[in-house]
């Protein structure tokens, strides 16, 4: 999707540590209906994750060694009070999504296409 025609800008989906990489255009796609759904903005706190950042994250135990995220295909997105989550959570679900996870905090989507689906999760604190 050309980013000037969407709620995103590609620096939104890039490494948090070092600012390279992106998200699927699929991915991409598929947010913004999901945006448009909702009517309420989303806040990416994670999109593509380099090879650095990704380790850190294991060792911390805040990632998985499957995860998403390297190859592109997974964000998270702030979701701090109830009434964002409900309608970030249900404009992903009509939009197509159909792997989740939800943290008091963040929900995470991916488009994994080598991981099962539908797929819905909790995350412990």
């Amino acid at each position: 999707m050309d980013e000037y025609h969407s709620h995103f800008q590609s620096s939104e989906f890039a490494c948090n540590c070092c600012g390279e990489g992106g998200i699927s255009t699929e991915l991409w796609n598929m947010l913004e209906s999901a945006r448009v759904i909702a009517g309420v903005p989303f806040v990416i706190t994670s999109g593509f994750r380099c090879i650095n950042k990704q380790a850190e994250l294991i060792e911390q135990g805040w990632s998985s060694a499957t995860s998403s995220h390297p190859r592109g295909f997974a964000v998270d997105i702030s979701a701090v009070d109830s009434e964002k989550r409900a309608k970030i959570r249900k404009a992903l679900i009509l939009a197509g999504f159909e792997r989740s996870g939800t943290q008091k905090d963040f929900i995470h989507v991916d488009i994994d296409p080598e991981k099962n689906k539908p797929r819905e999760w909790l995350y412990n604190d």
